[in-house]
């Protein structure tokens, strides 16, 4: 995508041509997901904004998300490292929080409002409360597929897919796609990283693999014969796949979109190479740690 500037501008996520007055661009994975600011497309402001607060920012809450922002080495907007903090924990009955660096683990009791030290939790069990929101990791998927399709394939991916359906999983709440049915009568599949398709041999579990071998960010995009596929993980963790119908005649098929294109994320760069090379080195790095060394 040209990233130049004009007095108008295409939004993928609102389907409209937007003003430099009402739009900006958007990081199709944000910077705080382990994003750059080359992966960027033009959106409309407020668009950008509900996508931030009700997707981005709900995902980058995910206490398994946290970890592995965390584990990436990733700095927070302090410019700290990142630090998990679960608030809704109890011990013996007394709420408790924990906050679990990288080197060390704190564990605050709220009602004394400090420290406890390590006798006083060692051994012991407690019980904390997760918010985990899926439709969080269905809508990411659905608008990085949008953004980093249009991203990689222009006017073309708008010719190929039906966008409106991907835009209605974007700005739609989880109640909403349930009511509506929104996948089962768009034919959309997606696979996520809890369904058992994500685990090694089923469907997504390559794409899981790749995530989690190169612990950066990451979108994949295979163009089929009536679908287009689109992976996305977030600093090693898989997020999603998403298979949506398309046609793909149009699509580039070789050189750097050979089986499909790869963009590799962060912290600061950003990769850019076909499919079939992505999975090449991945086979060669799982080939080298397997294989003895010669003594």
């Amino acid at each position: 995508m040209n990233l130049h500037w004009k007095e108008e501008m295409y939004c993928i996520y609102t389907d409209n041509d937007v003003s430099h007055k009402k739009g900006n661009f958007d990081h199709v994975i944000p910077l705080a997901l382990g994003g750059t600011k080359e992966f960027a497309v033009w959106s409309e402001k407020r668009a950008n904004s509900v996508i931030g607060s009700q997707i981005e920012g709900a995902l980058a809450r995910d206490p398994l998300v946290e970890f592995a922002l965390r584990d990436s080495g990733l700095r927070g907007h302090a410019k700290k490292g990142i630090v998990p903090r679960w608030k809704k924990v109890t011990m013996d009955g007394n709420p408790i929080q924990i906050a679990w660096g990288s080197e060390k683990v704190q564990y605050w009791d709220a009602k004394q409002r400090r420290e406890l030290e390590t006798p006083e939790f060692s051994g012991k069990e407690f019980q904390a409360n997760l918010n985990i929101k899926l439709d969080s990791c269905y809508r990411f998927v659905a608008k990085v597929g949008l953004g980093g399709g249009y991203f990689l394939y222009g006017d073309d991916f708008r010719e190929a897919i039906d966008c409106d359906i991907l835009r209605a999983l974007v700005f739609s709440d989880f109640q909403t796609i349930q009511k509506e049915d929104v996948l089962r009568n768009s034919a959309i599949r997606i696979c996520d990283r809890f369904h058992p398709d994500s685990n090694v041999g089923r469907l997504g579990g390559l794409y899981r693999a790749l995530c989690e071998n190169l612990r950066r960010s990451i979108f994949i995009s295979v163009p089929h014969q009536d679908a287009i596929s689109c992976h996305v993980g977030v600093a090693g963790l898989f997020i999603g796949t998403m298979i949506v119908p398309a046609k793909t005649e149009q699509l580039p098929n070789d050189g750097e979109h050979d089986l499909g294109h790869a963009i590799i994320l962060g912290p600061g760069s950003m990769q850019r190479l076909s499919f079939r090379n992505l999975v090449q080195e991945f086979e060669r790095a799982i080939y080298s740690e397997s294989t003895p060394e010669d003594k």
